[in-house]
């Protein structure tokens, strides 16, 4: 039991006893005053945060907003459910009225501890992600409940520093085995053959400079994130030293792919593998992150399955085959190829965890191999849509 857990058990005894002392009425009033200030401050939160790009001001904002408007809310329900119990002592129910306040006390809590965690982790906090990852209390109610509504999903996504997406639209699941890692040398070797071919996406929108890495799938043809190119006009890809104009000619928030056509003298094409990847294999993680130069990481893969989550935009839900990496993912990665030790594309880098920092997401292979193939025939450009959430 970690100290998250020690924290809602006494928040769960203490909402018992202020149910049974203070009744029904101002239990289902204060929390019904949260809950109606949660959906306002969401909605202002996505009016007034939204705008503003990805970074610590952004998610102080957003915070102090939702949760600021539902305390005043539940303040306010309050004193209104303390009006209604007077009358209900009145009528001779307060002994009724004590005991349902007191197991509405706890399921309120329990609801309102995982609503709230489910903002926080969006923060990436290190220390309390860890903590919630590691609440058994918080998992048991994220496995009875639904997923939150999209309306919250958009406002816990303007929480991200970093600009990755959520992987998973509930709590995350515990991190899989850690797997080892290849060699520096080793990760490089894999590396090498599609140095060529790995390119720096820019584009100027969004609050700033947006920045991601994209490979070569066909000649002047190139794969990247959907997040990375969102709500941007004029992408840029770099290839050696010069940067061309792309062209978006397929944009899928859903999943998180884009494909963009310039005209540059692009290295050979990257072939992906669509096969399963046992947990252990070595790979590379190849890209431009933090808009720097060509860099290679290590990574080797932890596991793969399909990660219920959300579209760029924090919206509706989405199933993605991912794998899991052991490796640091850095921004700037998203949209690079995850890359085999037999050379081939094993999937897209385009997220990491909230939890541990040296662990990664990648779409893999065959998740991405639909998109890949229709974008290769179409020429026409396409709306890159809004600015993703994160």
């Amino acid at each position: 039991m970690g100290w998250i857990d020690i924290v809602v058990a006494l928040l769960v005894i203490g909402a018992a006893l202020n149910g049974l002392r203070l009744g029904a009425m101002v239990q289902v009033l204060s929390f019904t005053g949260f809950f109606i200030g949660l959906a306002v401050g969401t909605g202002v939160a996505l009016l007034i945060a939204k705008p503003l790009g990805a970074g610590l001001s952004r998610t102080v904002l957003t915070l102090a907003l939702v949760l600021g408007i539902a305390v005043a809310a539940s303040i306010l329900g309050s004193i209104l459910g303390g009006w209604a119990s007077s009358a209900m002592k009145r009528w001779h129910l307060g002994s009724f009225d004590a005991g349902v306040g007191a197991a509405i006390g706890v399921v309120s809590v329990l609801i309102s501890a995982w609503l709230i965690a489910g903002f926080i982790v969006q923060a990436q906090i290190p220390w309390i992600n860890q903590a919630i990852d590691r609440s058994a209390v918080l998992r048991s109610v994220d496995k009875i409940l639904p997923p939150v509504p999209s309306a919250v999903a958009q406002v816990q996504s303007l929480l991200a520093t970093q600009g990755f997406p959520s992987v998973f639209a509930v709590i995350a699941p515990p991190v899989a085995t850690v797997t080892p890692l290849p060699t520096p040398a080793a990760s490089a070797l894999i590396a090498a053959p599609t140095l060529a071919s790995v390119y720096k996406v820019l584009g100027n929108g969004c609050g700033g400079v947006v920045e991601g890495s994209s490979f070569a799938v066909q000649r002047g043809v190139v794969v990247t994130n959907a997040h990375v190119v969102a709500g941007i006009r004029s992408p840029t890809v770099t290839v050696g030293s010069v940067s061309y104009p792309a062209t978006t000619v397929l944009f899928d928030p859903s999943l998180d792919i884009a494909v963009l056509r310039i005209h540059a003298p692009t290295g050979p094409v990257l072939s992906i593998d669509t096969s399963s990847v046992s947990p252990g294999a070595p790979a590379a993680i190849v890209g431009y992150p933090e808009n720097g130069s060509i860099h290679v990481a290590q990574a080797s893969v932890s596991a793969m399955f399909n990660a219920v989550g959300r579209n760029i935009y924090g919206g509706s839900l989405v199933t993605r085959q991912v794998y899991e990496l052991t490796g640091q993912v850095l921004p700037g990665n998203s949209g690079g190829p995850l890359v085999g030790s037999n050379g081939k594309v094993l999937g897209v880098i385009f997220s990491r965890s909230t939890v541990n920092a040296s662990v990664g997401y990648a779409l893999t292979g065959a998740a991405i191999s639909a998109d890949v193939t229709k974008g290769e025939s179409l020429t026409a450009e396409v709306s890159t849509g809004a600015c993703a959430s994160g």
